[in-house]
């Protein structure tokens, strides 16, 4: 365990001081001396996958060791999730982009519907807050909140450290209605679905709500199976139990309204991280989909 701790985005250091290389390998068995050999094999194994195209330009060290800690670094697993997630892709690449970049979609931050704490947890994880509730569908298309969201995955998925601890999703539900409710179609619950469950290369450990209404668990019911078993036995529903929702999470991560201590400037901490990186998330996206027409089972 250790203590709640600010974490500033876009850290793309490697090398893990003490403590971050223990949980490295206690989380997803990192090896240090194993690294150059694993990402060696793992790059002849894209060579061979993909049939004498060219990829290389596409996808560099960096990305691959994002594919290998999201695969606990067994080479096998690791490919299963990289060719998920160009299926992913190729089935979802609307929601991934098609909306617009952070500064064409800053409004969707602003209305703090959905942000990342620079707090990390008492694991180390990085926390999204998602108010559904607070999601006006007259002004927000569906699309475009999903955009803004996958926008912040992307973003915390380049970081080392958050590759190994992963991350946890809280969704606050308060004020969340029939409104809301028919504005999010079959297609985005199978989208999210797949993003949940091995279609993103970033470990999702947790999937919490807060101030869940009854309107939410039809909801729910049409999302559950389209989610695969592991992110379903860590999904944890508090109702308006904030005192126990506060033995899962640090006051840090979490806002006033929920006992937190987060403040202002903590929300728009993440807008101003993921509109800074926009080029970064621009050249990813373009990329990844090329890679997606290359990588087919």
């Amino acid at each position: 365990m250790m203590n709640p701790e600010y974490d500033s985005f876009g850290d793309t250091n490697s090398e893990f001081e003490t403590a971050w290389a223990e949980l490295a390998l206690n989380r997803v068995s990192e090896n240090p001396e194993e690294r150059i050999s694993k990402v060696d094999t793992f790059k002849e194994q894209l060579k061979v996958v993909s049939k004498g195209q060219d990829f290389e330009d596409k996808i560099d060290e960096t990305q691959m060791i994002r594919f290998l800690r999201a695969g606990n670094w067994d080479l096998k697993h690791s490919m299963a999730i990289f060719l998920r997630h160009m299926e992913h892709t190729r089935k979802f690449l609307p929601y991934m982009g098609g909306s617009g970049f952070p500064s064409e979609i800053e409004h969707v931050y602003r209305e703090k519907l959905v942000w990342v704490s620079p707090y990390r947890d008492q694991q180390g994880r990085r926390v999204l807050l998602l108010r559904l509730g607070k999601w006006n569908p007259d002004t927000i298309t569906s699309k475009q909140l999903y955009t803004a969201t996958s926008h912040l995955f992307q973003m915390m998925s380049f970081e080392p450290k958050t590759q190994v601890s992963g991350i946890v999703i809280l969704g606050d539900l308060v004020g969340f209605g029939m409104k809301q409710l028919g504005s999010l179609g079959l297609e985005e619950m199978k989208c999210c679905g797949d993003f949940l469950s091995g279609g993103f290369p970033l470990w999702v450990r947790k999937l919490l709500f807060i101030n869940n209404p009854k309107a939410f668990d039809i909801l729910f019911s049409v999302l559950n199976p389209f989610l695969g078993e592991r992110i379903k036995n860590n999904v944890k529903f508090f109702g308006k139990d904030i005192a126990k929702l506060l033995t899962e999470l640090p006051k840090e991560v979490l806002p006033e309204d929920l006992q937190g201590t987060s403040s202002e400037k903590d929300f728009d901490a993440s807008m101003k991280a993921v509109k800074d990186m926009e080029q970064k998330l621009k050249d990813n996206l373009a990329n990844t989909e090329k890679l997606s027409k290359i990588f087919k089972k």
